[in-house]
């Protein structure tokens, strides 16, 4: 991808900005922000899979 356009499109606000005091609070986030990442996902497959 180096030197190439690329184009993203946001699906889905996971949360607002949040200032971290730590960086093991940042990881946590991360965690938890992965976690929705993954639930949305994965309810939004089985909507398409069931029609």
């Amino acid at each position: 991808l180096y030197g190439e356009k690329i184009r993203v499109h946001f699906i889905k606000k996971i949360r607002d900005e949040i200032k971290f005091n730590t960086s093991e609070k940042l990881a946590q986030q991360i965690k938890l922000d992965l976690q929705k990442a993954k639930t949305y996902f994965d309810v939004k497959s089985v909507r398409l899979l069931l029609g």
